[in-house]
């Protein structure tokens, strides 16, 4: 679809106006206020000629229709998932990250029908990672790393992220799943290291996620995929329930906005069509032969002596 022409308009009241004849496209539109009693038309938003480029207008001239379309644009976004049971937090998937930009810090979403408020949007300065594999979970008692330097503890859940230099600060962005959980991270340790016969071992393919909300029986398995990405917080059910949604689930701000059709006017045809033509099409449609016993069609005829009245 190719958009010919488009218009910002501060009123939320307008009248459109579309003309169409042989190919030449005309588009008015104009404000409607309170109380007005005279409208006119100002120059038209759109002139456009179909072009022979264009392909053709229509296969068949029986079909030229008007009508009207009408859709509010808002912003839309896929999640990771969700699990009311599970988690705080609505995540979203990487690839949304420009759209997640376009919701405001706090509103409504609509999702399949549910109504959703959020009071909260995560940090959005971060590039989303993964889908990574969700590895061991655990409480960890305050460690010390011996790289890095920095101090860990508490519940975590290890993911097959790599980052060596670790220079990225995701508290406050969220862990999510495929399955339902996510949680609001604390800090990341980076460098993972166990130990064994008490000897430390790198392990240079985890990165070791802390969080603040998971709860310390939360048992992950080795098939869920990981993000860490950004989520809408404080959530609020006001229409609907709202207690799982899978992998992708689709959702859209919920702008409270309407669009109302007051009226529709449409014509078609020649200006100086007549009733026969008229019935004449109407029957090419279900295949009739039309004839108009009586009629008398006459190009050119010179009236001299007798008045004639034609009928």
């Amino acid at each position: 679809m190719t958009v010919l022409a488009e218009a910002d308009r501060a009123s939320t009241k307008f009248e459109i106006l579309f003309q169409h004849r042989g190919g030449d496209f005309y588009l008015w539109i104009r404000d409607i206020t309170e109380n007005q009693t005279q409208y006119t038309w100002t120059s038209p938003l759109l002139s456009y000629t179909w072009q022979e480029v264009d392909g053709p207008l229509a296969m068949d001239p029986l079909i030229m229709h008007v009508g009207t379309y009408c859709h509010i644009d808002v912003p839309y976004l896929r999640i990771c998932s969700y699990d009311s049971s599970q988690s705080k937090f609505l995540p979203i998937m990487p690839s949304f990250r420009n759209k997640f930009l376009e919701f405001p810090s706090s509103g409504q979403l609509d999702i399949g029908g549910n109504i959703v408020s959020y009071g909260r949007k995560t940090g959005t300065a971060n590039i989303p990672r993964g889908p990574f594999t969700a590895r061991n979970n655990g409480i960890w008692e305050a460690y010390g790393n011996p790289s890095s330097g920095l101090s860990f503890g508490g519940t975590s859940i290890e993911i097959t992220d790599f980052d060596w230099s670790g220079a990225t600060n995701w508290s406050g962005y969220v862990i999510a799943s495929d399955q339902g959980y996510s949680w609001e991270i604390s800090s990341i340790d980076w460098r993972v290291i166990i130990t064994t016969n008490g000897q430390v071992v790198w392990l240079k393919n985890r990165a070791r996620v802390f969080t603040t909300d998971a709860p310390s029986s939360q048992v992950v398995s080795t098939d869920d995929r990981a993000w860490l990405t950004q989520a809408f917080g404080n959530l609020t059910v006001i229409k609907g329930s709202m207690d799982m949604y899978g992998y992708n689930t689709l959702v859209y701000l919920d702008s409270q906005n309407q669009i109302v059709l007051k009226n529709f006017q449409a014509s078609n045809g020649e200006k100086d069509i007549v009733i026969r033509d008229i019935i004449q099409s109407v029957c090419q449609i279900i295949g009739a032969r039309t004839q108009f016993p009586g009629d008398r069609n006459e190009n050119n005829r010179q009236i001299t002596v007798i008045p004639m009245r034609i009928l």
